[in-house]
């Protein structure tokens, strides 16, 4: 495999280590204007620095865009200048939020092959959640190929274009409304007169095996709530709280607001 990279920050470094964890044969080329960053990459997975997007271009079967929405015009521009007609024999797979497919091919041409993922932050560290949204033309190998490098990093789903909204706001976005749960028992255990240490631990843990509960159990998270609680007990007065304040109500108006945005902001 000939697979090139434009950019490689957080994301599109943690890409391609799942990418070397997948196929550790793969050839690997990275553009990117930060030399240390290429240096780096150089020594820990072995890949070939280029010095223009055109050489990448040029060089890569498949082209992973993983730059900032707002670059993507310029650098689609600059490989379909680079390939003139053979760049829709490349296949593209963008993790650009808001980018839409019509929109990549209407600067690449028409028939250009693209995939679009949308990766969560935890790739960074193995445990993601990426979406995969292929378009037509795509091959069931193609599609292969790339579920196994994001499976490197976490966990995928294939999902039609259109839905991308609803995974932003369930998967995308939701880290931040978790570490903000987090934080909020950290800091209350603080109060309490727990070391800070001491409370991150402890809700870290909680957090963390809740989710692996609800993902090994195979049981309806509303009822291993309910395991938890016991008639005239410590966590139902906790649950009696949440219900109270419309905690469910607030997180589905949160993520309302999530996909809304993204709809918005989508080209």
């Amino acid at each position: 495999m000939k697979i090139g990279f434009i950019g490689a920050g957080n994301m599109g470094g943690a890409i391609i280590k799942g990418l070397r964890n997948a196929d550790p044969a793969a050839i690997i080329y990275v553009y990117t204007p930060h030399p240390e960053k290429l240096e780096q990459l150089k020594e820990e997975y072995g890949v070939i620095p280029q010095k223009t997007i055109a050489d990448l271009a040029h060089k890569s079967d498949n082209i992973v865009l993983a730059v900032k929405p707002n670059k993507i015009d310029e650098v689609l521009a600059e490989v379909k200048e680079a390939l003139g007609d053979k760049a829709t024999e490349k296949l593209y797979i963008s993790i650009a939020a808001a980018i839409t497919i019509s929109h990549m091919q209407g600067i690449v041409g028409g028939d250009a092959k693209i995939i679009r993922i949308m990766p969560n932050t935890p790739v960074l560290v193995n445990e993601g959640m990426s979406s995969i949204s292929p378009g037509q033309g795509v091959s069931d190998e193609e599609l292969k190929l790339v579920k196994d490098v994001f499976d490197g990093v976490g966990k995928t789903v294939v999902v039609p274009e259109d839905m991308i909204h609803a995974v932003i706001s369930v998967s995308g976005s939701s880290p931040a409304y978790t570490y903000m749960y987090i934080n909020a028992l950290i800091e209350n255990g603080v109060k309490q007169g727990i070391t800070e240490e001491s409370a991150k631990e402890l809700a870290v843990q909680a957090v963390r095996g809740a989710a692996k509960m609800v993902l090994e159990t195979g049981v309806d998270p509303l009822i291993l709530r309910d395991n938890v609680c016991s008639k005239g007990g410590t966590t139902i007065e906790a649950v009696h709280v949440l219900e109270d304040e419309d905690f469910m109500g607030i997180v589905d108006k949160a993520a309302d607001a999530t996909s809304n945005r993204s709809k918005e902001l989508t080209v």
